[in-house]
């Protein structure tokens, strides 16, 4: 039997310390084990709840915001975007200090609070200057960068092995059941705007609409502070970190150090991880994960009208959820090794990628894709048919017409908000199989927030270069060839990385046999 398999069955049996007698002292199912500790709040379920929670009303809401055309403005989204994940991508590099010094509860909190603000700056009705705008989403983008970190440490470190991918989905259907909710709710509150064509005024997005997205991301504020140091989380009534007598040394050694030595050392720490091991092959793959938001959202504000674009985003994140459970069906499977898993899973995620892209390049020349607004075709579900068109619609300059005439060539929606949805699926399956494979290649909570922070580190850099890119405006159809260059790219390296995985792996099995060889002898001795 591997490692895998045997860390999937025995789990439950070992490394709990138990907590009533607080000896510290592994607990097994050979030993009596008493009364169990309080369970409730601290066992790993509602904590996993609570932290998703957080997401549901946060990112999940920004998402549902940014992907109804950037937040009903492509031109203030994306340069509320470029703030935000340029700052991300430096505070992702300091995130891990930041989660195992102050602890994930006290970080997703402060990440929590960069998300209200954003909701007001993202609305063009409020008509906030560039530079207000471009601030707002700064703050957003450095709260951003521990909020993720911490959600990558304690959704990796909850589960078992073999429930890796379960914990994974959970929190992934929380999360994005935010930006279906929202994005509905955008549906309902829009559903009276009907006019396709390009549009007078700079957001078709209601006010309402942001001021309910306004009060759910309080809530999920709010929600941080039910979320507990994993130190003291349980599951089955027992705490499911155990510290190692060299982790032990290394707690007493750090208490007597300041905050700002135990920051300077975790950012060594950080370095480390991000410059050592297999995490290095996935950079490429890391890259990718959400360097497509511009070009996928915007073309979302480009070819739907706000109540069309809203339903089109929603059922984005609908095939989102159930991609989730799909790949989790997969990584979770108790008919193949830990292993084949690993092995098999990549290839399928890839090839589902490229047939994804495959119908957006169709979406691409069929609309004719351009980031002008003024030659965007704003489908409306009832009003567009494909015998009403090529159409010649006004053109707008600053809200008001401009004497300017544009011909619109394009069939009916039905077709691209197929792909949308279809896209979203594809956004799922490379994120999940992203933090399931960390969390296959260690099992130490500081370890798994670093590797959190890296895949966040080069997650943002690739959206802020393609938000740089789609500033642009006839540069749709370069964009999209960069993504499938891009994805062409990371297939060799990560399935490098993979091997590597695979031979670690192996290395564990031998030495885990060796162990078991070594105890059967001294038992018999």
């Amino acid at each position: 039997m591997s490692t895998s398999q045997k860390n999937e069955a025995a789990t439950q049996q070992i490394e709990m310390v138990n907590l009533e007698n607080g000896d510290g002292q592994p607990h097994t199912e050979d030993q009596p084990q008493g009364k169990k500790a309080m369970g409730g709040i601290t066992s790993v379920w509602p904590q996993m709840i609570f932290m998703s929670l957080v997401f549901f009303c946060c990112p999940g809401i920004f998402n549902a915001m940014n992907s109804i055309g950037l937040g009903g403005d492509p031109a203030k989204g994306r340069i509320a975007n470029l703030g935000i994940y340029i700052c991300f991508t430096l505070s992702s590099f300091l995130g891990p200090a930041i989660v195992n010094t102050l602890g994930p509860k006290w970080a997703l909190f402060l990440g929590a609070t960069g998300y209200p603000p954003i909701s007001i700056a993202l609305n063009g009705k409020f008509d906030l200057p560039d530079y207000a705008v471009g601030l707002i989403g700064v703050y957003l983008g450095f709260c951003a960068g521990f909020l993720f970190t911490a959600q990558g440490q304690l959704m990796m470190a909850y589960p078992r092995d073999g429930e890796k991918g379960k914990f994974i989905t959970i929190f992934w259907s929380i999360f994005n059941a935010g930006s279906v909710i929202g994005t509905f709710m955008a549906f309902g509150v829009n559903y009276e705007t009907k006019k396709d064509g390009p549009q007078p005024t700079p957001s078709t997005i209601s006010l309402t609409t942001y001021w309910i997205f306004f009060a759910l991301m309080c809530g999920g504020m709010l929600s941080a502070l039910f979320v507990l140091p994993i130190r003291l989380v349980t599951r089955n009534g027992y705490r499911i970190v155990q510290e190692s007598d060299e982790q032990k040394r290394k707690s007493q050694a750090d208490a007597t150090k300041s905050s700002w030595q135990l920051i300077v050392a975790e950012l060594g720490y950080t370095f480390k991880a991000f410059t050592s091991g297999s995490i290095l092959c996935f950079i490429p793959l890391f890259f990718y994960t959400n360097y497509f938001n511009s070009y996928r959202f915007g073309a979302i504000g480009l070819l739907f009208n706000g109540r069309t674009g809203a339903l089109a985003a929603a059922l984005y994140w609908i095939f989102q959820i159930l991609a989730s459970y799909a790949m989790q069906l997969f990584t979770d499977s108790k008919k193949l090794s830990a292993r084949t898993r690993v092995k098999w899973s990549f290839p399928l995620v890839f090839t589902y990628l490229c047939i994804s892209w495959a119908l957006m390049g169709c979406i691409q020349y069929l609309y004719k894709l351009s980031y002008d607004p003024s030659k965007a075709p704003h489908m409306d579900l009832t009003s567009v048919k494909p015998d009403q068109y090529p159409k010649q619609y006004d053109t707008y300059t600053d809200g008001k017409l401009d004497g300017g005439k544009v011909w619109i060539y394009m069939n009916a929606p039905a077709f691209a908000i197929a792909v949308i949805a279809i896209s979203g699926a594809a956004d799922a399956f490379v994120q999940v199989w992203s933090y399931w494979i960390m969390g296959m290649m260690s099992k130490d909570p500081e370890v798994l927030a670093r590797y959190a922070g890296f895949f966040k580190f080069w997650q943002n850099l690739g959206v802020t270069i393609s938000f740089v890119l789609s500033i642009a405006p006839e540069i749709a159809e370069v964009d999209y060839w960069c993504n499938v260059g891009i994805i062409l790219a990371f297939f060799v390296p990560t399935m490098f990385g993979i091997k590597k995985v695979l031979k670690q792996m192996k290395e564990e099995d031998e030495n885990e046999n060796k162990r078991d060889s070594t105890a059967s002898e001294s038992m018999y001795a």
